[in-house]
């Protein structure tokens, strides 16, 4: 599955680059220097930040688990331990380590190059839509400006990867859109992307259905309906039925007392400013003053208001392939009100790096 989707990402890397002609050089910038800075700046970025942290807890347990010198016998352990990875963490993970070698800067350099993944597909995905210069700015806004993605992109964890695949299965769900009648191909590789997702985080599963849900909802304003297409998509959740078991190892960590605190309406608004701008007044100090963390707010804040206010202003006039990615957009922004009503009666489950994905919802609608 690993490799399918591998081949499928880059498809969609060279199949969505379709956008207005425009001089040679201004083509060349967009098309490729930009993309290949902002790539090398997230590497960067990882890179810097190695230097200065020690491995947390988490990473440490990466590093135990991807030091395994067996493939088979690591996942035959995982569905046990009561972690919290998911498989093809794993099946990327491991050969990576071993490859690449299990420093903390290797490891790290493993999210990162799943964070890079994910700016590209995303722009990729975007040109099918808007501008190169307008797709550029919209992703490296909404991935370069949260700080729960920049602190992703060096952490040696899985979160890299989930936000690749979310990439994934929103380039393919697009794809997929964009034809009245997609061919069997497209439409088993939605059913792959889907099955990435799900096995790439335990809360892929969220994403997916408001992934799909945004899909169902853009073809009513069409006014059609395609069970086929939909019954794709939720035939890629099946693959995560053979991991159920490892999945409920790892609730059981967590009764009768978790570790997940309930979300409070303040951690709920905290979530929806996305962490924006966050980093420039956190790193200031362990008790940065009142005023700069009222001007980071307002900010955020400020942001996501204009952000809101414009989708809704453009979606009447729009063309319904605009319509579509406006959807996406704010389907994926409005997964934290989803994971706060499930925190609330289910079980906790609302920690900023489990909405990462979010910040691919905000590069959408700032891009549109």
């Amino acid at each position: 599955m690993a490799t399918s989707l591998a081949n499928s990402a880059a498809s969609l890397i060279s199949d969505q680059s379709h956008s207005a002609p425009e001089a040679p050089s201004r083509a060349w910038i967009d098309r490729w220097l930009f993309p290949a800075l902002g790539v090398v700046s997230l590497l960067l970025s990882c890179t810097l930040w190695s230097l200065k942290r020690q491995m947390w807890g988490d990473e440490v347990f990466t590093h135990i688990e991807l030091s395994d010198p067996s493939l088979t016998h690591l996942l035959s352990a995982v569905t046990r331990l009561g972690g919290a990875g998911m498989p093809l963490f794993y099946l990327t993970g491991w050969p990576w380590a071993h490859v690449f070698g299990l420093s903390d800067l290797s490891l790290r350099l493993y999210s990162s190059a799943g964070v890079c993944g994910a700016f590209l597909i995303l722009l990729g995905t975007l040109r099918r839509f808007v501008t190169p210069s307008a797709a550029f700015l919209g992703a490296a806004f909404g991935l370069f400006a949260s700080l729960i993605v920049v602190e992703q992109n060096s952490e040696a964890r899985g979160y890299g990867l989930y936000l690749f695949l979310c990439a994934v299965a929103i380039a393919q769900l697009v794809k997929v859109a964009q034809n009245a009648r997609p061919r069997r191909r497209d439409l088993l590789l939605l059913a792959l992307a889907q099955a990435g997702l799900v096995l790439g985080h335990v809360l892929g599963i969220v994403y997916a259905g408001l992934l799909l849900l945004a899909l169902v909802v853009a073809d009513a304003v069409q006014r059609r309906i395609r069970p086929r297409v939909i019954l794709w998509a939720m035939a890629g959740w099946l693959a995560l039925v053979p991991w159920i078991p490892a999945i409920r190892a790892s609730a059981a960590v967590g009764h009768p007392h978790g570790w997940i605190p309930v979300p409070t309406l303040a951690d709920l608004g905290s979530a929806l400013s996305f962490w924006l701008f966050t980093a420039l007044y956190w790193q200031i100090s362990s008790h940065p003053p009142q005023a700069v963390i009222l001007t980071g707010w307002f900010c955020a804040v400020t942001v996501v208001i204009v952000l809101g206010t414009t989708t809704i202003w453009n979606f009447s006039t729009a063309t319904p392939e605009k319509r579509l990615l406006l959807l996406l957009g704010c389907s994926l922004v409005a997964a934290p009100l989803a994971l706060y009503v499930i925190s609330i009666a289910i079980s906790p489950v609302f920690l900023p790096r489990y909405m990462m994905p979010s910040a691919l919802g905000i590069a959408i609608l700032a891009a549109a």
